[in-house]
C-alpha cells in the first residue's frame, strides 16, 4: 500500500477529508478557473466580497456588483 492512501485513510480516522488542491471546487470553481472570463456579475454582492476572492483568479473580468436588498 502506497504512503498517500495511508496518510489519506488515517485523515479520515481522524475525522479529516484530504483533497488535492486541484480536485477541489472550492479552489477550481468547479473547473471555471480554466476560462478567460471578461465580465462577472455578483448579483446580492452584500459588500463585496465574492468579487474582491475572484479579482485575482479573473484578472481581465469586469465586475458589476449589485444588492438589490435595500438593508
Amino acid at each position: 500500500m502506497n504512503l498517500n492512501l495511508l496518510m489519506q485513510r488515517a485523515a479520515m480516522r481522524l475525522g479529516f477529508h484530504v483533497v488535492r488542491k486541484f480536485r477541489n471546487p472550492a479552489y477550481t470553481l468547479m473547473g471555471l478557473g480554466r476560462y478567460d472570463f471578461r465580465t462577472v456579475l455578483d448579483v446580492g454582492a452584500n459588500r463585496g466580497q465574492f468579487a474582491q476572492a475572484m479579482r485575482p483568479r479573473f484578472p481581465r473580468a469586469t465586475f458589476h456588483c449589485f444588492e438589490p436588498t435595500p438593508a
